[in-house]
């Protein structure tokens, strides 16, 4: 287990790493995608997969939606030039990284070791699902709420340049 969180934690640090080295907005919801799913991973494998699914679902629902506006509303129009250069590098990078991580952990033994992860049992975060319909429904309400508004937030912030809400009066 401590290989595979290792791996992992190398993965997040690569993904974070490239997620700071682009430019361009698709690029880095890409990145942020890709970090997002192996953090869900790594609390998948802690033991939390229910909240490991909650997140992954809100997360995946509702901001990449704001993304994906964002990015329509904000990409420019033409040749985006040196952007092979910096995926070659970016590549090379993380074949460096997985080689050393591959030499740390010891080669292919510790695939036959994954298997010891999983042994059968229930998570107990799975009590947590009674908790979204009795106590927690209004805290989820409230979340619901700030997601919403926060929508609006972003929204607003993109059309800033085009009359939004940081014109001038």
């Amino acid at each position: 287990m401590t290989y595979l969180m290792f791996i992992v934690c190398l993965l997040v640090f690569y993904g974070f790493l490239g997620l700071c080295l682009c430019v361009y907005p698709e690029d880095g919801v890409v990145w942020l995608v890709f970090c997002f799913v192996l953090g869900s991973f790594m609390l998948g494998v802690i033991g939390v997969s229910f909240v490991a699914l909650m997140l992954f679902i809100v997360y995946v629902g509702g901001m990449m939606v704001v993304f994906a506006y964002s990015v329509a509303v904000t990409s420019e129009v033409g040749v985006k030039v040196g952007r092979w250069v910096r995926k070659v590098v970016s590549f090379c990078f993380g074949v460096v990284a997985f080689c050393f991580g591959f030499y740390v952990v010891g080669g292919l033994s510790f695939l036959f070791r994954v298997g010891l992860l999983f042994d059968g049992s229930v998570s107990s975060d799975f009590d947590g699902v009674s908790l979204f319909y009795s106590d927690g429904a209004f805290c989820l309400l409230i979340c619901g709420w700030g997601l919403f508004l926060v929508l609006f937030v972003v929204l607003e912030l993109v059309r800033g340049g085009f009359r939004g809400a940081l014109r001038a009066v």
